[in-house]
């Protein structure tokens, strides 16, 4: 949340992270190491002075209402959850009305399915096969959903489209 501040005619250098998870992780170790990296890693690539730091974990679902108003955050980063969320549209639609509408930027790493246009067989019989056992071991980990097209439809982006990820996947495939 807000990388830069004005502040009486100087901008002062703050940097606003907030972790949210459903779960707190069981060290608490694990929290505190974030902070230290964070800090450790944290100034101004331009001048090398720091910048300051303010770290917050939120033990909580994205889908639950926030004490964060709409738009608020720069960046928001999704690793591994969309794949276990119960309810991936209203979950992406929540992450998209807290990013800033002119600019907000949505990183994500997540396993998709298999398309069926895509020549892998094996991988598409895998994630069909073994979706309902992922599920129940892997804290609802659905390896058969279609995660891509959820946060393409969601977010406005035509993943077909000259450009866009799929794409540029495909092309890399093509050029191997």
């Amino acid at each position: 949340r807000q990388l830069v501040e004005p502040s009486d005619q100087q901008f002062t250098k703050r940097l606003d992270v907030v972790g949210l998870d459903i779960v707190t992780p069981k060290d608490s170790k694990v929290i505190k190491q974030a902070q230290q990296r964070l800090r450790e890693a944290a100034h101004d690539t331009a001048t090398a002075d720091p910048v300051e730091i303010n770290f917050e974990f939120v033990q909580q679902s994205i889908t639950e209402p926030m004490a964060f108003t709409n738009g608020c955050f720069d960046s928001i980063i999704c690793c591994f959850t969309l794949c276990s969320v119960d309810d991936p549209v209203k979950t992406t639609e929540s992450m998209k009305s807290l990013l800033r509408p002119d600019g907000g930027t949505l990183g994500f790493v997540e396993h998709v399915a298999v398309k069926d246009e895509e020549p892998y067989l094996l991988l598409d019989w895998e994630q069909r096969r073994f979706d309902r056992a992922q599920q129940l071991l892997a804290h609802n980990c659905h390896l058969h959903r279609s995660t891509d097209d959820i946060l393409a439809t969601v977010m406005g982006v035509n993943a077909s489209a000259p450009g866009s990820a799929r794409a540029e996947a495909k092309m890399l495939e093509g050029s191997e």
